[in-house]
C-alpha cells in the first residue's frame, strides 16, 4: 500500500495526532486514491474466479463476492492503525533532520590575521600598532543576515619561564588569572565598513567572507597594551589591558542558524624584533568552550 505525498502543513499536523486519529486520516486519504480502487477490483475479480473454479454454492458465492470489498477496507484500516506510530516516528525524524540542517552553522572562521599599521609616523615615534582580525566565511549559498562575532571571554595563557624565549610576553603560574573587570561578552566590530562606523552586525553574501576586529596591540607610546574591539570608543579607551599571550573564546553566528565556537591563541608581537609568532585556532565546535582546559 502506498500513500499519496502529504503537504508540509498536513505532515506537521499528523505528528501531533493520536495513532487512531492518524490511522483514520490515512485510511480516508487512501480511499480517494487509484491504488485502493485497483485493489478492490483485483480482489473482486480473484474472488469471482475462485468461486467459479471451485463451483461454490450460490449463497456462499454471493456472500463472498459482497463481503470482499468490505474486507479489503477493514484490512486497510487495520494496516494503517498498526503502522501509524511507525510512520509518525519516521516523519518526526525527518522533520528533526530538516530542522537541524536548516539551523546548521553556516559561518566559519577561516583565517587568523595579524597586520601592522603602516603609518611611517608611528615608526618614527617608536610606536607599533598590531591588529588581530578574523576572516569569517559564509559557506551557505544564501546570504547571511545579521552576522556577528562575540568575544565571550579572554584569559592569559600560563607559561613557565622555560617555555619562553626572547621577548615572548607570558604569565607565570602565579600571575593573574583573568580580566575580571571586562564586561564580557563583547560584540566585535567588522572592518569593511565606512570610516567612523563601528557596527557589530553585517550581511555576508553567499560563499563570501568578511573580516572582524578582535584586538589591537600597541607597543611604545603613552598607552601600550591590548585594546578590544568594542563598538564604543569610550570602552576601548577604558579597558586597555596588560600585554601578554591570551586565549580567546569566540562565537560566530547569524540569523536562523546555530552558533559556532572557537578557542584562539594570540601572542602579541613587534616588528622591531622581527617576531613572526603564529596564532592558532586551538579548538572549534558547536558547543561553548571552557578556556581553563587550554590555559596551561
Amino acid at each position: 500500500m502506498t500513500n499519496e505525498p502529504q503537504s508540509e502543513s498536513a505532515q506537521q499536523v499528523s505528528l501531533f495526532q493520536s495513532a487512531p486519529a492518524r490511522a483514520w486520516t490515512d485510511a480516508i486519504r487512501f480511499l480517494s486514491t487509484a491504488s485502493f480502487w485497483l485493489m478492490e477490483l483485483t480482489v473482486a475479480l480473484l474472488v469471482g474466479l475462485v468461486v467459479w473454479l471451485l463451483s461454490v454454492p450460490q449463497l456462499i458465492a454471493i456472500t463472498l463476492t459482497a463481503t470482499a470489498p468490505v474486507t479489503v477496507l477493514l484490512l486497510s484500516c487495520l494496516f494503517f492503525l498498526l503502522t501509524a506510530p511507525l510512520r509518525q516516528r519516521n516523519e518526526a525524524r525527518k522533520e528533526l533532520t530538516e530542522v537541524h540542517e536548516r539551523l546548521r552553522p553556516k559561518l566559519r572562521i577561516t583565517a587568523v590575521n595579524k597586520t601592522f599599521d603602516p603609518d611611517w609616523r608611528l615608526r618614527e615615534a617608536m610606536v607599533d600598532i598590531e591588529y588581530l582580525r578574523l576572516t569569517v566565511t559564509n559557506f551557505s549559498e544564501t546570504r547571511g543576515s545579521n552576522c556577528s562575532a562575540r568575544l565571550l571571554r579572554m584569559v592569559p595563557r600560563v607559561r613557565g619561564a622555560s617555555e619562553t624565549e626572547g621577548y615572548t610576553p607570558f604569565v607565570s603560574p602565579d600571575g593573574f588569572a583573568s580580566y575580571f573587570d571586562v564586561p564580557f561578552p563583547i560584540e566585535l566590530t567588522w572592518t569593511d565598513l565606512a570610516p567612523g562606523q563601528l557596527l557589530t552586525t553585517k550581511e555576508i553574501p553567499p560563499l563570501g567572507a568578511a573580516q572582524v576586529n578582535v584586538l589591537t596591540h600597541t607597543s611604545g607610546g603613552d598607552n601600550p597594551g591590548l585594546t578590544m574591539a568594542f563598538s564604543s570608543k569610550e570602552l576601548q579607551s577604558q579597558y586597555r589591558l596588560q600585554k601578554t599571550e591570551v586565549l580567546l573564546a569566540i562565537r560566530v553566528d547569524s540569523d536562523e542558524n546555530l552558533p559556532y565556537y572557537y578557542v584562539i591563541r594570540y601572542l602579541p608581537s613587534s616588528p622591531m624584533f622581527d617576531r613572526k609568532e603564529t596564532n592558532d585556532v586551538i579548538c572549534e565546535g558547536p558547543n561553548p568552550p571552557d578556556l581553563e582546559e587550554f590555559r596551561v
